[in-house]
């Protein structure tokens, strides 16, 4: 059993065309042995958020949203409220998409502070500099410590966020897109396997070979059995049910 914590639901663009449907998402997962998956839409824009609402709410016990925020939209709340209110266990920052800084807390606070209040978790894609810099994510961890926050891609392989992880037990690494596996090694050996999550960034990146780094990790079993889903599991406020054995396809 897999559990993906990044893949992508709607209009996906750059080098793909492709609207991707639930109906897809679940036939792709199904291919690989994933029971469950965090997904997010293509953009922030409140079209593209209302078809993930739409489309998450299919397969319930499946897909769990991430609702990608612009906290600078005024109407922010109200929208992540609603998702809410159809099961989404979080939120998702792109500072460099969406035009705004990680350091401009009183910015982010309204979200941030609804966030931790309603339990939602915060995945935030980091690229490692500027407006999404690893140092960026020790302001908000220490501003809101009981917020789960998730960084993302690893902040492409960033020691800088396995060092963010290590000042604070509420930060997770997900996996995706970086190909140094003997960072994530590293990573593990820093932090432990309990908060390293796998993702494939599914489309824009091969889940295959997303797989194969991890399953080709120098670590042992129960740390790639955690890494491949339980610790992910483990972060959803109520527990899907297991219909098939907790095991790896390797």
């Amino acid at each position: 059993m897999i559990f993906d914590a990044h893949m992508h639901i709607g209009g996906v663009f750059g080098i793909f065309t492709a609207n991707i449907c639930a109906e897809h998402i679940l036939s792709i997962m199904d291919d690989f042995n994933i029971s469950y998956g965090f997904v997010t839409a293509a953009s922030s824009s409140l079209n593209h958020n209302l078809k993930l609402i739409n489309e998450v709410s299919k397969f319930p016990n499946r897909l769990f949203g991430f609702y990608w925020v612009n906290p600078k939209r005024s109407s922010i709340l109200d929208e992540v409220s609603k998702a809410l209110d159809y099961g989404f266990v979080g939120v998702k920052f792109r500072p460099e998409t969406d035009g705004y800084n990680l350091f401009n807390i009183s910015l982010l606070d309204p979200i941030l502070s609804y966030a931790c209040k309603m339990g939602m978790l915060v995945y935030i894609h980091c690229s490692g500099y500027g407006a999404s810099h690893p140092n960026a994510l020790k302001l908000i961890c220490s501003t809101y410590p009981e917020l789960k926050v998730i960084i993302g891609h690893m902040a492409q392989g960033s020691v800088d966020a396995i060092m963010v992880a290590e000042d604070f037990d509420n930060v997770f690494l997900e996996t995706s897109t970086y190909r140094g596996f003997k960072v994530i090694e590293y990573a593990v050996n820093r932090i432990g396997s309990d908060r390293i999550l796998f993702g494939s960034d599914y489309p824009y990146s091969n889940i295959q070979m997303e797989i194969s780094k991890i399953m080709n990790l120098r670590v042992s079993w129960d740390d790639k059995i955690k890494i491949m889903g339980l610790n992910s599991l483990s972060l959803l406020p109520s527990k899907p049910p297991l219909k098939e054995p907790f095991n790896l396809p390797y």
